[in-house]
């Protein structure tokens, strides 16, 4: 007998038993209400851990797998979305809505973390060319941590498109220095908007 019909047998045995065993089995089921909840319950958490470690150690592998099947199946997810619109997003409003300070917290941690990891260890004086904002061609101002500047710039609606590092300043003072000499030349800046 092979693999294949022994499983086979296996799965027809068991249908057989419960059928045979309907009223035994909701007796049980009825009597053992909290353990079955319980043992779910640890079962889900296992199964998680499980998962957790295996896609930890499996993660390329995971991922180039997603990767595959995503390009395989961009018509079928695309179809499922569209479909699925309105429950997707009453779900992630009402998930959102009742953990809202729990995601708030765990936000405030990984904005804090990333912009400690982002921080540089000296001042830069950079420029953005395309600035063309309120008169000014460009603009040069004074930072520590680059990303997160231009992250502001962006969503003050300046455009940062091929912004560049002009100085490297070992103290704060020294780069204030060299930034008002680019703002006498004409540069648009901070301290330019707090003097008009």
């Amino acid at each position: 007998m092979s693999e294949e019909d022994r499983i086979r047998s296996r799965k027809e045995s068991a249908r057989k038993y419960r059928e045979a065993n309907k009223e035994k089995i909701k007796a049980w089921r009825d009597n053992n209400k909290e353990y079955i909840k319980n043992k779910r319950l640890e079962d889900v958490e296992k199964r998680r851990e499980y998962w957790k470690k295996y896609s930890k150690k499996n993660r390329e592998k995971i991922n180039e797998k997603n990767k595959v099947y995503r390009a395989n199946s961009k018509e079928k997810i695309k179809d499922w979305y569209l479909k699925n619109k309105e429950h997707l997003k009453k779900y992630q409003l009402d998930y959102i809505e009742k953990n809202k300070e729990s995601i708030n917290e765990k936000s405030r941690i990984r904005n804090k973390k990333n912009y400690k990891e982002s921080t540089l260890d000296f001042i830069v004086v950079y420029c953005l060319p395309n600035y063309n904002k309120g008169g000014f061609e460009k603009y040069c101002g004074v930072t520590n941590n680059t990303k997160y500047r231009m992250k502001t710039h962006n969503s003050r609606g300046n455009n940062v498109d091929g912004w560049f590092v002009m100085h490297e300043c070992k103290t704060r003072k020294e780069a204030l220095s060299i930034e008002a000499e680019y703002h006498k030349k004409g540069y648009a800046g901070k301290q330019i908007y707090k003097n008009k």
